[in-house]
């Protein structure tokens, strides 16, 4: 079996119902979608499915840089269904698919986004001004966050939106660590080096 093409999935609460709502609606705006089937996804395809969920608001409590406001949270939570829609792209080389996907998503009743490869949720406009500026660190800042371990190692969770691993280092400072882990995964969207074991990095 050949290996998966990369793809981004982007979580939006709203009023539809069905997926068939949001394939309308997106096809309104002119963002041609589908609802999901068991094909194959193509690249450049969007297919489009609705989960059920009475405490999203839950889902859409962190952003990329920390707590998001309690309004926003609570405009989430007043939705008991979101849009779950799976982009046939790697991120940093397409990201004015989402730009599309996104505009349209908010002008059908879209209240907030959240890239579920890392679970960095946004209000709608930071999330489109960085994928919009298209550099590499407005993208990154668009869709990663770092986590800590227990035992003091941090690690990056989204990076696979760019068809990469993740990285991680140990530090006891925890903004150098965040630091040290950005500037190295902007390094790779911005120069995409050839990296094998035993290879060193310094910014």
């Amino acid at each position: 079996m050949g290996r998966q093409a990369p793809s981004v999935f982007i979580l939006v609460p709203g009023p539809w119902r069905e997926p068939a709502d949001v394939v309308a609606g997106l096809n309104h705006h002119g963002v041609e979608a589908f609802v999901r089937t068991d094909a194959a996804l193509e690249p450049g395809q969007i297919v489009v499915e609705v989960i059920s969920d009475a405490n999203l608001g839950a889902a859409f409590s962190w952003g990329r840089r920390g707590p998001l406001p309690d309004e926003l949270v609570r405009e989430v939570q007043l939705c008991d269904k979101a849009a779950l829609l799976e982009v046939g792209c790697r991120l940093d080389r397409e990201p004015h698919l989402l730009v599309g996907l996104g505009r349209a998503l908010q002008a059908e009743g879209g209240v907030a986004v959240r890239m579920e490869g890392s679970g960095a949720a946004s209000a709608w406009q930071p999330w489109l001004d960085h994928l919009e500026s298209a550099t590499p660190a407005d993208i990154y800042e668009s869709a990663v966050l770092v986590v800590k371990e227990d035992d003091g190692t941090y690690f990056t969770c989204g990076m696979h939106q760019f068809d990469l691993p993740d990285s991680q280092i140990e530090m006891e400072d925890a903004s150098a660590a965040i630091d040290w882990l950005e500037t190295f995964n902007v390094f790779q969207l911005a120069e995409c080096p050839v990296l094998g074991s035993g290879h060193t990095f310094s910014p």
